[in-house]
């Protein structure tokens, strides 16, 4: 016999033996059972097992896909494949000891594998891939082009970042998109910035972290558009209990959060100084005086729609601008809540 052909008969048979034995090897790994406390014991065997399985049966785009990169995900991968298999009932305890086999986390991998946006999501990391082993090239722009749109960016993003290419010619396109994806971060925290001088120089201010209108057809406007309640905070800028009340209250979390999410804060001041327009000046009865600044307008609202003239005060009005409730100076945390409707959590 040709020894040629005997040594190829030879190799096929040692392949076939070698597959038959990784085969085998594989189908056991699959009936091997995993825990909270296995992975935690040897992150590096599970990590190995994990690639194996995935590599054997899916391929490498997957394993990014599901591990990251660098597999750095896999044991959160694990994790939300351990709680999806725990009962609603099970404690903490359970959770850690609870087992599953790999034969059971691939099954959860496969259905994820089968959503509708998998495809788009393969799509993605392939010419991820592919685009990181470049450097940024005008000459090559058009084929780089394609793949950087399959990565999700839009024509005029794509465009931005053509002329990073004509600015860093030769840089490889994982620092080149890295100094893209900083100068977006950049954008968008110079437009929040802007946003915030703009809010504070004209209808908004923020304090501790609560958004709050300064002119009260502003905030009412406001609150129609977004269909919340209002709260009306009749202040002073001299008003020192005021600045205690907000130290001690604006600045809990959960109050804050409250205001934030749920109502729209007007902060009235009496004493505001700012001139009226000619046509707005006017007597009001209520105060015995003529209104010349803007301060005597919020004075009037405060004894006139709700019979009080002191500071601080405070009323929330319902979607239909009808007083809910009211409070006047206060720094316990309870009663303001109580006053805003925030309930209590009860002890279980």
């Amino acid at each position: 016999m040709n020894m040629k052909i005997l040594l190829t008969i030879l190799s096929l048979l040692f392949i076939g033996f070698a597959y038959g034995q990784n085969k085998q090897e594989y189908e056991q790994l699959l009936k091997k059972e995993l825990s909270l406390q296995d992975i935690v014991e040897d992150p590096e065997e599970f990590n190995r097992n994990l690639k194996t399985i995935i590599y054997h049966t899916l391929d490498s785009i997957d394993y990014q896909i599901f591990c990251g990169p660098a597999g750095n995900n896999a044991q959160l991968l694990a994790l939300g494949a351990l709680k999806n298999s725990v009962n609603s009932n099970s404690t903490s305890e359970d959770f850690i000891t609870e087992k599953i086999t790999y034969q059971e986390l691939l099954e959860q991998l496969m259905q994820v594998r089968e959503m509708e946006d998998y495809p788009k999501i393969r799509e993605v990391v392939i010419a991820k891939n592919q685009l990181e082993k470049r450097n940024a090239s005008q000459s090559d722009w058009q084929n780089d082009k394609i793949l950087i749109l399959k990565m999700g960016f839009n024509e005029q993003q794509t465009n931005e970042i053509y002329e990073l290419v004509i600015e860093h010619e030769g840089l490889p396109y994982i620092e080149l998109l890295g100094i893209y994806v900083q100068s977006l971060e950049q954008k968008k925290e110079e437009a929040k910035a802007k946003k915030m001088k703009n809010d504070n120089t004209k209808e908004l201010f923020y304090l501790h972290g609560i958004k709050i209108y300064k002119d009260y057809q502003a905030g009412i406007r406001a609150a129609e558009e977004a269909d919340k309640p209002v709260l009306l905070y009749f202040t002073g800028f001299g008003c020192v209990n005021g600045r205690k009340m907000e130290d001690s209250l604006f600045m809990n979390d959960e109050i804050a959060k409250h205001i934030n999410d749920k109502l729209v804060l007007i902060s009235l001041y009496v004493d505001d100084r700012s001139r009226l327009e000619e046509n707005e000046i006017r007597y009001s009865k209520t105060l015995g005086r003529e209104m010349k600044i803007k301060g005597h307008v919020y004075q009037e609202m405060q004894v006139k729609e709700f019979n009080a003239n002191s500071q601080p005060f405070l009323v929330l009005l319902n979607t239909n601008k009808e007083e809910v409730s009211r409070i006047g100076y206060t720094k316990s945390v309870d009663d303001f809540k109580s006053f805003l409707g925030i309930k209590k959590e009860t002890v279980k």
